[in-house]
């Protein structure tokens, strides 16, 4: 939750010289609130649509003469927005928990250490699968007609045996059939810092930066998407369920840990000319993903045996697998005042990273009447323990042991800035970024010993080119920035999903080839009137790629770029993914002092516009999030003496349905399907601020 910020700064383009172990699109730097001189505290309370309720709460101030500190909370709960017809609860409920502490010590005049700690605790329901089709094959039919492969087994699992009721659902992003027991998720995260700073003289600085974090997940995950379950069969073919098929009995169908400790030391100079940094970076990451999972088949029709009583277990398959990542680094950056108003800098950063994989995964099958299924199941989470059943966890070959490589890169910037008056400056700058080796761990993959397949995925390089203006115009009341670049991306890493599933892969997705401009614009129009504006262009052409057809351009000639004999097509020169070529946003806010009472109106309005956005690398029509805009609002009264507030707030005020992610697996969970976020529909809220 982004409560108690300080000030949010966005960088563009590769900040891979300064930044942490890289970036090549921007940084988005958080600078969140610090213990304070004096003490302040604030208290929120609110609630919205949904049954939505938070509270939130910041205390700071002195603890002594040398030491402060400072303390937020806050804690939220919501009921789930997406109307559920399968046995249980809606989804997309959350649970929050979050506390961040902080003291900063001064251990002499000049020597002074901010520790800081956090822990949050995030429970809720996994991000769905809502279809959107059943299984759709459009214009394979006669004369061209859409059919459904399927026979409308889709719609007949989603309305538990009742097909009108589940087209209906089909027909309704809002709607959702799921077996709740299999859908929940839970993240927890916490960590620790310090940061050391000693002034060693007016022009020399030292800084140490120590962190270690942690972070965990846990997920069920109703693949399905349908309230099949082994409690409820005979519904859809295939019942799924997350297993402890493994030696590794988390009561979980899907876990991730990750731990990381960093050190950063730097040593900061500043003269009269020039100001520079030097420094050294390390950071040892371990990773550990686990799962199991159980996809059973309905045999019964296929053998002479009563109907409904062996289910076939065609995927059962687990996972434990372990990424030990350790990055070294050096950088140092120069900037060089040549005048007063001329500034030349450049920086570089030397990187190597060194990355070891290990598995452990296995594939089997197994044979089990529902009986036995649902005795080996935990009614309460839908996890069934087949670590009884050797046949359904063999070791895969080509998915045990460990593999390891090392890769090493430079990164660096070179540019300079030219201020023609105290408001208005220019500047040019050329820089590369690196985002380094990644790995998949799911079950699907391999060491890569005896398949073609590498066991890494190869770094991301970008080089960026960029010129802008920063100006200040009408005595400051108007400021206005441009910039306009081009990126030459090689290697670009994206997630991608494995053809006929729903597992989602990190992949080296061929180039980028992006040139754009961005412009905003704030306007001070009145002494109580604000507007601002920003308008952005990105045309980002794929370049080198070849993909997989979809399933409808399988289909006698019905969307075009298929090679009949390969079923690749080439998808060269399409704009890239999650990628709009138009964006822009309006905003306008006030605050007006009211006459006669104590208190100001302040409120704002924006609209945001995207252009088209298209979800997956095989360019499926299906994905693709038509151009809109979203609008919200917030209105409310302050007191003239900064005591409290009082606000409401609309979010898509005009309930423009949209999707923030489409995923097409034909035959499984629907010919295709959407992630939603709760800003899919309109909701509102509002809430109260104390400050003392």
């Amino acid at each position: 939750d982004l409560a108690d910020i300080e000030q949010i700064e966005v960088l563009r383009g590769p900040q891979g010289t300064l930044f942490g172990r890289n970036a090549t699109g921007g940084a988005i730097s958080i600078t969140t609130g610090q213990p304070t001189e004096e003490f302040e505290a604030e208290l929120e309370a609110g609630a919205a649509d949904d049954e939505e309720y938070f509270v939130r709460g910041v205390a700071s101030g002195p603890l002594s003469d040398k030491v402060r500190g400072r303390v937020a909370a806050m804690y939220l709960d919501r009921e789930g927005f997406l109307e559920n017809f399968g046995p249980s609860n809606d989804l997309g409920s959350q649970e929050t928990k979050a506390v961040r502490a902080k003291l900063d010590i001064d251990l002499t005049d000049d020597l002074n250490v901010l520790i800081s700690g956090n822990y949050s605790d995030n429970d809720h329901g996994y991000g769905p699968l809502v279809a959107r089709y059943g299984d759709l094959l459009r214009g394979a039919g006669p004369g061209g007609t859409d059919i459904d492969t399927f026979g409308g087994a889709r719609a007949v699992a989603l309305g538990n045996g009742d097909a009108v009721l589940g087209q209906q659902i089909l027909d309704d992003p809002q709607k959702i059939a799921t077996d709740f027991r299999d859908d929940a998720n839970e993240n927890v995260a916490w960590g620790v810092s310090a940061d050391i700073t000693w002034d060693v003289n007016e022009n020399l600085r030292v800084k140490s930066l120590t962190t270690y974090r942690e972070f965990t997940n846990n997920a069920h995950i109703d693949t399905d998407g349908t309230p099949s379950s082994v409690f409820n069969p005979g519904i859809f073919p295939l019942l799924h369920v997350t297993s402890t098929n493994n030696p590794r009995d988390d009561r979980y169908g899907f876990q991730d840990t990750l731990d990381y400790v960093q050190t950063e030391l730097r040593l900061e100079g500043s003269q009269e000319r020039f100001d520079w940094i030097l420094g050294g970076f390390y950071q040892s990451l371990n990773e550990n993903h686990t799962s199991g999972r159980s996809i059973f088949f309905d045999i019964s029709p296929f053998i002479p045996l009563p109907a409904g009583s062996l289910y076939q277990c065609v995927v059962c398959d687990s996972a434990n697998s372990f990424i030990d990542q350790e990055t070294i680094a050096i950088f140092g950056d120069v900037t060089v005042h040549v005048t007063d108003r001329l500034n030349i800098f450049g920086g570089f950063r030397w990187t190597e990273e060194d990355v070891t994989k290990t598995l452990n995964s296995t594939v089997g099958s197994v044979v089990l009447d529902i009986a036995t299924m649902q005795s080996l199941t935990d009614p309460q989470t839908g996890i069934m323990d087949l670590s009884g059943f050797p046949e359904a966890s063999a070791p895969r070959p080509d998915a045990v042991g460990s593999v390891g490589d090392s890769f090493d890169f430079w990164s660096w910037r070179a540019g300079a800035s030219f201020e023609f008056t105290d408001t208005v400056s220019v500047y040019a700058s050329a820089s590369r970024g690196w985002v380094g080796p990644a790995s998949n761990v799911i079950t699907s993959d391999t060491l890569g010993f005896t398949t073609p397949a590498d066991p890494f995925v190869a770094p991301t390089k970008a080089d960026n080119y960029e010129i802008g203006l920063k100006s200040e115009w009408l005595d400051r009341r108007l400021r206005f920035n441009a910039a306009l670049y081009m990126i030459d991306v090689t290697g670009l890493q994206t997630q991608t999903v494995l053809p006929g599933t729903i597992s989602p892969v990190t992949v080296n997705a061929g180039d980028l080839d992006i040139g754009g401009f961005e412009m905003d614009a704030t306007f001070a129009a009145t002494d109580w009137l604000t507007l601002r504006a920003s308008l952005a262009h990105t045309d980002a052409e794929i370049e080198n790629l070849i993909q997989d057809c979809f399933e409808d351009q399988l289909t006698a000639g019905t969307v075009p770029g298929c090679d009949p004999a390969t079923l690749k097509q080439d998808v060269a020169g399409k704009q890239a993914t999650i990628t709009p070529k138009w964006a822009y946003n309006l905003n306008a806010a006030f605050e007006i002092p009211s006459e006669g009472f104590p208190v100001n109106y302040f409120g704002s309005l924006n609209w945001s516009w995207r252009d088209d956005i298209q979800y997956e690398l095989n360019q499926d029509d299906l994905s693709i999030q038509k151009s809109h805009g979203i609008l919200d609002f917030t209105a409310g009264v302050r007191d003239k003496n900064g005591r409290w507030e009082a606000y409401v707030y609309g979010k898509n005020v005009t309930d423009k349905f949209h999707f923030n992610y489409a995923i097409g697996i034909p035959g499984f969970t629907g010919r295709q399907s959407l992630f939603q976020l709760r800003r899919s529909q309109a909701y509102f809220g509002g809430g109260v601020k104390l400050f003392f």
